[in-house]
């Protein structure tokens, strides 16, 4: 007995000590504004922690399996950051939905307490586990995974700030290659905004809907699909050539009915049956179908004697309307009302103009690559496991303009440097490349190789994307695809200077880094910053241990990065490439021969676009 009291004293200390330690804030204070703030944006809506259903500027009732997250110009917050200590849940009770301890965002933070008090209860003879809290901390990792997997981040880009509730309506979308049959769709009546994927759950874009309420509806629908049709085919896809590209182009152009049967849908609104009255002696429902939009069709459907009274007292109907497009005319084509196929009455048509879509120019198309037929002459360097590469190609970017011809150049330069070097052994390339050039995936394979560096190794670090200067002070930093260029700065892992630091203050002893990018804010010509005019701004300088360690960069101070379209790769990294295939190695034979090579080619593109490489560092050292 005097054992079980003893035993019983030392749980009541646990559990004093468990709720202290849990009383730990779920966000810092200083840190959280107020939705009055000028900071504030809206409140998203996210079901079961990641699928956005709507944005409002008020909060608004919950709805089940609802977390409300709110969205700052440079942060989120998810409603519960009210809280300031660890809160108790009791395991026997059932919460209202919505509440902190329902929320996917916590976590259980007394695991050990939760086992011991269950196991000993019998052993007392008491009941003490379902008496207890079981204590709920806020789980940071958790909120940040679901704020990315919702892709909130680049939603939040393309909303404005003229709306009070906006609801949201998800479509994938996926031309295949012959034909647009049996593609699935979401249903889109009264939604405010389209957010376009495709087949691999990717966003490819926002369309909206809104500004659209006021027009005639068949008008409306002309501009929603062109919108639509935008969305599709602006980008190549991974792994596209210019060729499939053109196919997909044409494909999109010939599957006009597709998307002005998505665009109707969208338009259209909450549809009512009304006037509904049954012919029993042909067995016939008559109806007529009504929106919110002054669409209005009459209808007529077969239906059982013994099904009619009971269809006309539900009141709520599940509609599947298509419509077809044909010589500028569009009409309902198929209607599906619950189980029921229904016919039109009246086949009335409507005139809508010619939806179309002429797709951006893409500066692919006549250039002579003649880098492959050189490097089929170079032989197959022996395998060298002291030798490292570590490649990021980002051109499809997320958030701002792409970087032509990047993802072909560091592919090319990933086969030269791995034939003619001997880095065969897959363990020592990391190629981070076209949609591999995340944030995550960067930082992630860059800390696990340099992890593997010994000394007497050398590293071979290759970038081709956009650089940018961070204001105030013009700090240098490497943009990976996923990252919105205004919010760079929150992650110092990708300053350039860090990037420099991590890669020459490692084991190895020869470091030589090939980076076609200027961080003078544009390339191409075009400013890295959407919305904003093309900006040239010189980079702070940047630090490294120079002994071991060379660089050779696009271009200097405010110079842009340029493409090389006569030759399908960037200018830089074209001749740098070359320079390689022609067997030179020493890192100031190339610099000599890449220098004026990209200022001659650079100087035809304009004064404005010229281009004159640079070279910092140990020059002695050689590939």
């Amino acid at each position: 007995m005097q054992k079980n009291i003893l035993f019983l004293i030392f749980l009541i200390f646990y559990w004093g000590c468990s709720y202290k330690n849990n009383n730990i804030p779920i966000a810092n204070k200083k840190n959280i504004n107020i939705s009055k703030s000028k900071d504030f944006l809206f409140y998203a809506y996210l079901k079961n922690g990641v699928e956005l259903s709507k944005v409002s500027k008020k909060l608004l009732p919950i709805e089940k399996h609802e977390e409300v997250i709110r969205v700052y110009k440079n942060s989120y917050y998810p409603i519960y950051d009210i809280f300031s200590k660890g809160v108790g849940c009791y395991t026997n009770k059932t919460y209202k939905i919505n509440s902190f301890c329902s929320s996917i965002y916590i976590k259980n933070d007394s695991p050990v307490q939760d086992t011991v008090l269950n196991s000993m209860g019998s052993f007392l003879g008491l009941t003490i586990a379902n008496g207890f809290n079981y204590h709920k901390v806020f789980d940071n990792k958790k909120f940040k995974q679901a704020i990315i997997k919702s892709q909130l981040p680049l939603i939040r880009n393309y909303i404005d700030n003229r709306f009070d509730i906006l609801y949201i309506s998800k479509i994938k979308i996926d031309i295949p290659s012959k034909t647009i049959d049996n593609i699935q769709i979401a249903s889109t009546s009264n939604k405010d905004i389209l957010l376009v994927y495709n087949k691999n759950n990717y966003l490819k874009g926002i369309v909206k809907t809104y500004d659209l309420k006021e027009k005639d509806l068949f008008e409306a629908t002309s501009i929603l699909t062109h919108r639509l049709m935008k969305v599709v085919i602006q980008h190549k896809m991974e792994d596209e050539t210019t060729k499939e590209y053109i196919e997909r182009q044409n494909r999109v152009s010939l599957a006009k009915n597709y998307f002005i049967s998505i665009a109707m849908q969208s338009l259209i609104g909450n549809i009512k049956l009304e006037n509904s009255k049954y012919n029993a002696d042909e067995k016939l429902m008559y109806a007529v179908l009504k929106s919110n939009h002054n669409y209005k069709e009459s209808i007529r459907f077969k239906m059982p004697r013994d099904r009619a009274m009971e269809f006309k007292r539900k009141g709520n109907y599940n509609f599947q309307l298509t419509f077809q497009y044909q010589n500028n005319k569009i009409l309902l084509k198929k209607i599906k009302i619950d189980s029921y196929l229904a016919q039109q009455s009246s086949y009335s048509t409507h005139t809508i103009d010619e939806p179309t879509y002429k797709p951006p120019k893409i500066p692919t198309k006549g250039f002579i690559d003649d880098l492959p037929n050189l490097l089929a002459k170079v032989p197959q360097a022996p395998k060298d496991p002291q030798k490292w590469l570590f490649v990021i190609g980002a051109e499809n970017y997320d958030n701002t303009d792409n970087v032509i011809y990047s993802k072909r150049s560091a592919k090319m330069f990933v086969k030269i440097i791995r034939r003619s070097l001997g880095i065969i052994n897959n363990r020592n390339s990391y190629e981070l490349i076209g949609n591999g050039a995340t944030s995550g995936a960067i930082e992630d394979n860059l800390n696990r190789m340099l992890e593997n560096i010994k000394e007497g190794d050398t590293i071979y670090f290759y970038y081709s994307g956009h650089g940018i200067p961070v204001l105030p002070d013009r700090t240098p930093y490497i943009l990976p695809k996923d990252k919105i260029p205004d919010y760079i700065n929150r992650n110092p892992f990708f300053k350039l200077n860090n990037i420099y630091n991590l890669l020459s203050n490692s084991k190895a002893t020869k470091i030589i880094a090939i980076v076609d990018s200027c961080f003078s804010g544009s390339t191409d010509g075009k400013s890295v910053f959407k919305g904003v005019a093309s900006v040239v701004l010189s980079p702070k300088k940047v630090t490294f241990n120079h002994k071991k360690m060379v660089i050779l960069t696009a271009g200097k101070d405010k110079q842009f990065s340029n493409m090389y379209p006569k030759r399908g790769h960037r200018l830089f990294s074209y001749f740098v490439m070359k320079a390689l295939l022609e067997g030179k190695r020493n890192i100031r034979d190339i610099y000599n021969e890449v220098y004026p090579n990209v200022r001659k080619v650079s100087n035809g593109f304009g004064d404005l676009k010229r281009q004159e490489p640079t070279i910092e560092g140990n020059k002695q050292l050689s590939f």
